[in-house]
């Protein structure tokens, strides 16, 4: 068996921050192989310059400090993309003449952040490894994305990383993991969400769709939630693993486990958003 944690959005600094965070304990407990990070891993200062990169780069320095943290990727392989937190600005997208010379600082503070991350596609972020009878894949979805209002030429992931993409989806191992900061689902008003690229998101959910075994995990939105695509394929989103939310008093500790077997694979979610027990989904 192969089995994945998936996590996103912890707040180490600013408002609503969690200095302490257990959770990464209790994922550690559950000994998966292999840890995923979605994004918004760390949170950028919204207040004053729009980009706050030395104020980047110290977040990044506080969460790998955090003892729970620091024990739990120590100890179990992990991987890492970003969202627009830990990019840069919030909805911040990189190929847009306003950020585009930012974003090569902001690739370079991650890398410097998680050199200890599994990489071998460096200085891209997305990447890929093998784990078992597992294909993972993560992509980058901030780094050439566009001005979703430009039709001509509105993109997530780029060209290039879309052919990547297609290449990497064919292999012989049974099952497939493909993640990334932002939820497939969304309202395409919403200029941050994959809807609002209609072009993009409808190629994404095609080629996904013809794969077999394969799973699409997602962080950003701050709660845990399964989908099935009209596709076929299952979506994992869970978000919130140390952050507290309105309303809370305590950190949500939102995480999913991928378990994967020779003929099946399941979810179970853990948190404040639970989603009931383990479920198969393959």
């Amino acid at each position: 068996m192969t089995r994945i944690a998936i996590a996103s959005c912890c707040k180490i600094g600013g408002q609503k921050s969690v200095k302490d965070q257990p959770v990464w304990s209790t994922i550690q407990a559950l000994q998966p192989d292999l840890l995923l990070l979605l994004g918004d891993n760390v949170y950028m200062r919204q207040t004053g310059p729009r980009w706050q990169l030395a104020h980047l780069k110290q977040m990044y320095e506080e969460q790998l400090a955090e003892p729970h943290f620091a024990a739990l990727i120590g100890t179990v392989p992990y991987m890492v993309t970003w969202d627009d937190h830990d990019f840069g600005p919030n909805d911040s997208r990189g190929d847009t003449e306003r950020d585009r010379p930012f974003r090569l600082r902001s690739r370079n503070l991650f890398h410097a952040a998680w050199q200890g991350a599994i990489n071998s596609n460096r200085p891209k972020v997305y990447c890929s490894y093998e784990i078992g009878q597992v294909k993972v894949i993560l992509l980058d979805g901030r780094y050439y994305r566009t001005d979703c209002r430009s039709p001509a030429r509105r993109t997530i992931l780029g060209r290039d990383q879309e052919d990547w993409l297609r290449n990497e989806l064919q292999h012989n191992l049974k099952y497939t993991v493909v993640g990334c900061g932002t939820p497939l689902g969304g309202d395409p008003q919403y200029k941050d969400s994959w809807a609002a690229y209609p072009e993009a998101h409808a190629r994404l959910r095609e080629l996904l769709g013809e794969t077999n075994n394969l799973v699409y995990v997602s962080g950003d939105v701050h709660f845990n939630k399964l989908t099935k695509h009209p596709e076929g394929f299952f979506e994992v989103t869970s978000s919130g693993v140390a952050r507290i939310e309105q309303g809370q008093t305590a950190s949500s500790e939102n995480f999913a486990i991928l378990d994967f077997k020779a003929t099946s694979a399941s979810v179970s979610f853990h948190g404040l958003s639970k989603g009931g027990e383990s479920k198969r989904i393959i």
